[in-house]
């Protein structure tokens, strides 16, 4: 008989990802509440928060991209074996995977049309440029340096959310693919979309 006991981090890491989310999306009411001060007397409160969310969105994207990694690999390992997994799965990109591993253990395809699959892609090619970092010159005209940085004010703090909502979009659209193993490594989740 098959063992299901397993050593797992998939759950570890989506609980590291949701309280840095938590501690993100906190420091941007911070950052808010100082905006409506005296900007002069807050520069450097201002900045050692951004440093901290900078922090915590990285952490963020990189333990959601950890979580569904792992969790993809057991998902197939207890509805295979570890070495069915590491022969024929295992080298797979992780969106292949979780294109791959949903169909062979239920017969079903994984929805890439779907807004999971998407924030999958975000998440990945996120994680991506973050874990494969290549630095950049800073732009020499101040109008271009203003437009990055208005940029990234702006983008930033969507492209965290969808890195850390990958996670439940993911594991809500497996679980109604999956009747069978409905209640097996699913996480409580915090509604961040409410």
């Amino acid at each position: 008989m098959k063992s299901f006991a397993r050593f797992v981090l998939d759950s570890s890491f989506y609980e590291i990802a949701k309280i840095n989310y938590a501690r993100y999306v906190e420091i941007q009411e911070e950052i808010s509440a100082l905006d409506s001060e005296d900007p002069m007397d807050l520069q450097y409160e201002k900045h050692k928060l951004k440093q901290e969310q900078n922090r915590c969105g990285l952490i963020t994207i990189c333990f959601s991209a950890m979580c569904v990694e792992a969790f993809i690999y057991d998902y197939a390992a207890r509805n295979t074996s570890d070495t069915y997994v590491k022969k024929y799965l295992d080298k797979l990109d992780a969106l292949a995977k979780w294109v791959v591993i949903p169909k062979l253990v239920t017969g079903k395809d994984f929805p890439t049309d779907s807004h999971a699959f998407s924030l999958l892609k975000i998440l990945i090619t996120t994680r991506n440029r973050f874990v494969h970092f290549k630095s950049s010159d800073v732009p020499g005209d101040e109008e271009a340096l203003v437009e990055a940085l208005r940029k990234d004010k702006e983008e930033t703090p969507k492209v965290v959310r969808d890195c850390f909502m990958a996670v439940e979009k993911l594991f809500i659209e497996l679980r109604e693919l999956d009747v069978i193993n409905q209640h097996e490594g699913w996480y409580v989740f915090t509604r961040w979309d409410e």
